[in-house]
């Protein structure tokens, strides 16, 4: 029965998710529900997590719900030096500058859940997300692709990011790389006494 429903959410994101995401330079390996793309310093991620048979909703066979990953590498080693290699610090992985659901990239009023209660369903499913991902998920993305980009996040107190409380460390490292010492030192600061905003 779950492989069966498994292929099901394959062949929809092969008939409805690949060819939109194409165009933005996403790509997914065969049997994979994680789509990628490379920019010229970011790795980025959609993760199309899959909770089998949910017994929190009965009926359904599966509860989708993907998450946003983005990494980036002069962030990212930045970060594992003003931690000394502490990856505790930096909740667990040093080479996750974000990782949330997709639905924080958009308003409350927006937010969506996905559930097919059928194999049939599934193409539906992927329908709705895809409409979100090209609405809200993709332009977050088209700005969160540098350490400029990070700052000016976290200096605007964007909503759609998910300030975790390892996020000041990475917004702390795209200080640095971007000259800004006595910034990325006061936030250190702030956050070690507990006043960060996070």
């Amino acid at each position: 029965m779950k492989r069966s429903v498994t292929n099901s959410l394959f062949d929809a994101l092969s008939a409805v998710i690949d060819s939109a995401l194409k165009p933005f330079g996403f790509s997914r390996a065969k049997n994979s529900l994680v789509y990628k793309r490379i920019l010229r310093e970011a790795d980025q991620r959609i993760d199309f997590a899959v909770d089998w048979f949910p017994k929190y909703q009965p009926g359904a066979h599966a509860h989708i719900h993907p998450n946003l990953q983005l990494r980036i590498q002069r962030v990212n080693k930045m970060a594992r030096l003003l931690t000394g290699q502490n990856n505790m610090l930096l909740g667990g992985s040093a080479e996750v500058v974000l990782n949330e659901p997709i639905e924080f990239t958009a308003p409350k009023s927006e937010h969506r859940r996905w559930f097919a209660k059928e194999n049939e369903q599934f193409r539906d499913v992927c329908v709705d997300i895809r409409v979100f991902l090209l609405h809200w998920v993709i332009p977050f993305l088209d700005n969160a692709s540098g350490p400029e980009e990070l700052v000016r996040l976290y200096e605007t107190s964007d909503e759609r990011v998910l300030a975790q409380h390892h996020w000041y460390l990475f917004v702390a490292a795209a200080y640095e790389i971007l000259g800004r010492r006595s910034e990325a030192q006061d936030l250190l600061l702030i956050k070690q006494r507990g006043q960060v905003r996070c």
